[in-house]
């Protein structure tokens, strides 16, 4: 059947075409980005900040390169964990929990929950309970310290509203 074999060509967004994006991802992503700020002289003087190839699209600055690496190693390791790969799951967990020291918050108590999860599912139960002490965890912002945009404000409704 000519259709069928046409079919096979066209990606359908499963859980296992979402690992091998993300695989992709973190292959083509340089593990090392620079995050190093210009100073106040280079940027007068018109040096550009260290910029990644990131094609077809533009180039990215180090600190895009560690937030979407950031991101996709998350993205990763929950993939993994709803795949049954609980030992690639701790990996990128793991990657996560040390892919740089300012990641932001969010990401911290993410990589804890899926590694804890991965190591119950390993039956190592007693190097789970490590991730899940809210010790680990400080900062729950949204956003990096070497992220020059703001973190995002939760605003909560005041009581006046609903009298």
């Amino acid at each position: 059947d000519p259709e069928s074999a046409s079919d096979a060509a066209v990606p359908v967004p499963t859980l296992e075409f979402g690992r091998l994006c993300l695989r992709n991802t973190l292959a083509l992503l340089p593990e090392n980005a620079s995050i190093t700020p210009l100073t106040d002289e280079q940027e007068a003087s018109g040096v550009m900040p260290e910029l990644y190839p990131a094609g077809p699209s533009s180039p990215l600055r180090g600190t895009e390169v560690i937030s979407l690496r950031v991101s996709a190693l998350a993205c990763s390791a929950y993939v993994c964990l709803c795949l049954a790969d609980y030992s690639s799951a701790l990996r990128h967990a793991e990657n996560l929990l040390a892919a740089h020291l300012k990641i932001p918050g969010v990401y911290k108590i993410l990589g804890h929950l899926y590694a804890g999860e991965a190591l119950i599912s390993l039956g190592r139960v007693a190097e789970a309970v490590t991730h899940f002490d809210p010790g680990q965890i400080g900062d729950i912002s949204l956003s990096s310290s070497f992220d020059s945009t703001p973190s995002p404000t939760l605003l909560l409704p005041n009581d006046s509203e609903y009298n």
